[in-house]
């Protein structure tokens, strides 16, 4: 993937001014924040020159730019793109209630920064099946191989955020992030550790800040993230957005930056009160085109540093990210209102059992265990197995014991089941051991 690196737009020669400033009043108005790679292989129009064309996109942009980030000529410019205003009040108006079931927030969180981990160690080439990663956190079983401690780091690190999103960010406190992400994925003593001379991170003519200047890099950081001012208003999206492009760019890390820079990214969000991003995963999205993302960053690097080309791709990917979001909520909900239909007794269920209903009638071969209950709707083990047994004497799970292992399983009159009358006398059920002698449920 190679960005051109785009011209001076100050280097216009004379003769083409008058051209260039004819153009501004033509072409600037429907600016599509092309950047020099793109916008070079256009047809001329009338003209204006190619050069002269950036050069009157160039002085148009530029008054609608602050300085954000850190300080000195690697400092970066960011503006506000009108064509995210819809979106930023989208978000500004929506809530967690709008994406997740009344009550089940919380489940449908843990599987969306389930997901958002798969996509994260997609992007840094860990290629893990988002049903791989989620039996191995039902089953609580630790990872097989590399590819899924880097998944289940990412899980673990993102449910730790949550719980950090009101705390300041600290040089401290982003280290240990590094170090819950990469653990036992890098060499020993290198989990949060800053990047050492000899270890340039530097990739094609991109050479990231030399290991002395990280410290200070890193102090600024955290101050912005904490809220220092940046001029004018900055939205909170972009304030993390600039996080995010901030860590990946100066890679103070040897390794593992781009998965501690989209945690960070959700930090800065949840810290900000944007609380239904915990059920958006963006790197899904990232991930379906890396290409494309990695092409935002180096837009940004050879144009001046301007953001606004990253802010627009990561506007891309929320605006994509919130409606993946819905459409989750509402096959959930087409599923709870189906298996309502199914008679009353559902409607006499909580949500944990209502949800492995739903899949025991869809899927009917599903195996489910105590385990697993416990670690997909995060209750203690007691509570799994109290919603376990009690669809047992319903009528609705038929249960066997394998290895002191109970094995629950969609009973053959499942339906019927849900249609008895309420208040309906249930015996007792019994469970088939392995040595094939029956033990009481009662």
């Amino acid at each position: 993937m190679e960005v051109i690196k785009p011209p001076n737009h100050l280097d216009v020669i004379p003769q083409q001014w008058a051209a260039m400033m004819d153009a501004i009043d033509r072409l600037a108005p429907v600016d599509r924040y092309q950047h020099w790679n793109e916008l070079r292989l256009e047809p001329v129009i009338q003209g204006v020159s190619h050069e002269a064309w950036w050069a009157a996109l160039k002085v148009t942009r530029l008054p609608r730019l602050r300085a954000v980030g850190p300080r000195g000529k690697t400092g970066f410019l960011c503006g506000r793109p009108e064509a995210l205003d819809e979106l930023f009040h989208e978000l500004d108006r929506c809530g967690p209630g709008q994406l997740a079931e009344v009550g089940e927030e919380d489940r449908f969180s843990r599987s969306a920064l389930l997901r958002e981990a798969v996509g994260s160690a997609a992007l840094a080439g860990s290629v893990v099946k988002l049903e791989e990663a989620r039996e191995a956190i039902r089953a609580g079983r630790p990872p097989r191989n590399v590819d899924e401690r880097v998944v289940l780091n990412l899980f673990g690190a993102l449910v730790h955020l949550r719980g950090l999103a009101r705390q300041p960010l600290t040089r401290v406190l982003l280290q240990d992030l590094h170090r819950r992400i990469t653990a036992d994925t890098l060499e020993p003593g290198v989990p949060g550790r800053l990047r050492r001379a000899g270890e340039s991170a530097a990739q094609e003519d991109y050479l990231p800040p030399p290991p002395d200047e990280l410290p200070d890099r890193l102090d600024q950081l955290c101050a912005f993230a904490n809220g220092a001012p940046a001029g004018s208003f900055l939205h909170p999206v972009i304030r993390a957005v600039v996080l995010h492009f901030w860590l990946a760019h100066d890679r103070p890390f040897a390794d593992g930056n781009g998965r501690t820079a989209r945690a960070l990214f959700y930090w800065s969000v949840w810290r900000q009160g944007y609380d239904l991003f915990a059920l958006v995963p963006l790197s899904p999205r990232l991930a379906g085109d890396p290409e494309r993302y990695a092409r935002a960053f180096r837009e940004t690097e050879t144009d001046d540093y301007d953001l606004t080309y990253f802010v627009l791709h990561q506007g891309e990917a929320i605006r994509a990210g919130l409606r993946a979001a819905r459409e989750r909520r509402d096959r959930k909900q087409g599923r709870l209102q189906e298996g309502s239909r199914q008679g009353r007794v559902f409607n006499l269920l909580n949500r944990r059992q209502q949800a492995v209903i739903c899949r025991a009638l869809h899927e009917p071969e599903t195996v489910f265990g105590i385990a697993r209950h416990q670690h997909s709707h995060g209750v203690t083990h007691q509570t799994a197995r109290d919603d376990l047994f009690d669809l047992v004497r319903r009528d609705l799970l038929t249960v066997t014991r394998e290895r002191r292992i109970y094995r629950f399983r969609a009973a053959a009159d499942l339906a019927a089941g849900l249609q008895a009358p309420a208040g309906r006398r249930r015996g007792a059920r019994t469970i088939a051991t392995d040595e094939g002698l029956p033990t009481s449920l009662l």
